[in-house]
């Protein structure tokens, strides 16, 4: 057997527990907070101070700008010298999907601090924590968000290289050019149409941040109506009972419905904020 599947085998469950095995701890977003930090959307740590790869991060991060800010020279110098033709066309539309992608990038770190909480609000897990049937549902949630966000993710980086050979590095509107020039080499051409094909995936990736979000509010808000009708058949099953009770013991079982049903309410008020 070959030393390269001996350690591969390893790291590749290492990967797949990390993002494939939910447990109590886990938490919902961390393949997303990945993707976000892998294609510059934000910079994901726990620990805000900055550091050497927060700092590598940000470098690598203004590649993206300076992309964006040559597809507005090139619109600027096509509109100075207009003919109407195929490349002008190229360029308004990748120049439009790169700033809806940089708008979407601006308004995502810009709310962050909000998303963290609603994140984070979503990762506890402590209502209904003894809930085999909540459980199961947080389950299959967390499994089916990580399996739709990597074959989306995939699709898009499939789309986006074939993107990347077919047209960016052929058609001399999509290289980096200066005054109508392509300028640089093949390498030059190669990290620069990466990098152009890298705004789609920031494009979508927004998406799908905010539609893991809504799912999550949307189980919460399924597992609270759950147990309310759980308690009103609770009660319709324990009306026979009551009027058999003892005083000390409706008492106590009036206090303990009470204390269920706050639990729930204060739940309720909660999803609402």
């Amino acid at each position: 057997m070959r030393p390269e599947r001996i350690l591969g085998k390893p790291l590749l469950r290492k990967y797949w527990n990390k993002f494939f095995t939910f447990t109590d701890t886990v938490d919902y977003f961390n393949l997303l907070n990945t993707f976000g930090t892998v294609f510059a959307l934000h910079y994901h740590s726990e620990h805000p101070r900055w550091s050497f790869r927060k700092l590598s991060w940000t470098v690598y991060r203004t590649f993206y700008l300076l992309s964006y800010l040559s597809y507005c020279y090139k619109a600027y110098w096509m509109f100075s010298n207009w003919e109407y033709s195929t490349a002008s066309a190229n360029v308004l539309g990748a120049l439009g999907l790169c700033s809806g992608a940089l708008l979407r990038l601006i308004l995502v770190e810009l709310n962050y601090p909000t998303i963290r909480k609603l994140q984070a609000f979503l990762n506890d897990r402590t209502y209904l924590n003894e809930d085999r049937w909540a459980w199961d549902q947080r389950s299959k949630l967390y499994r089916y968000n990580n399996r739709f966000l990597v074959v989306l993710i995939t699709a898009i980086t499939v789309e986006s290289l074939c993107f990347l050979a077919r047209l960016l590095l052929t058609r001399p509107e999509f290289m980096f050019q200066y005054n109508g020039r392509v300028l640089g080499g093949p390498a030059v051409q190669i990290v620069y149409g990466m990098v152009t094909a890298c705004w789609g995936i920031v494009y979508v990736l927004s998406f799908i941040g905010f539609y893991m979000l809504l799912a999550g509010f949307r189980l919460e808000m399924q597992l609270l109506a759950r147990s309310f009708q759980q308690l009103e058949e609770k009660l319709v099953l324990d009306h026979a009972k009551l009027c058999t009770m003892e005083d000390l013991d409706e008492w106590a079982y009036w206090d303990k419905l009470q204390a269920e049903l706050t639990a729930r309410i204060k739940r309720h008020v909660v999803l609402l904020e």
